[in-house]
């Protein structure tokens, strides 16, 4: 507990003899810290996108061998549906992670 004590007045007086210097240490941990998040997102979204197209391709596959009796019409809809339903689930992650690419755009001009 001492430590953290004698740390936290460190810090305040370190932010009070020098503000302009603390306020851009701060600023800097700041971004530096947005700015992996934002690498982190964005290697996501790449990710999302990539595996959506992966999973039209597998529709359109199991489709063209259900049509042409390679693939049973029992095992065509459940694959159907799970390719379905992870590709609905991805497109909703993929315009979450838009809108927060944009608020964060928009929040660094503001800034």
């Amino acid at each position: 507990m001492t430590l953290i004590r004698e740390t936290l007045k460190a810090i305040i007086r370190f932010s009070e003899e020098d503000e302009a210097d603390f306020e851009k240490l701060v600023k800097d941990t700041v971004a530096s810290h947005e700015s992996a998040d934002q690498k982190i997102q964005q290697q996501r979204l790449s990710e999302c996108k990539k595996r959506v197209e992966e999973l039209e391709k597998l529709i359109c596959k199991i489709y063209e061998d259900n049509i042409l009796g390679k693939l049973p019409d029992k095992r065509y809809q459940m694959l159907s549906a799970q390719y379905e339903g992870e590709q609905a689930s991805l497109e909703a992650e993929i315009r979450k992670l838009q809108a927060e690419e944009e608020m964060q755009k928009k929040t660094r001009l503001l800034a």
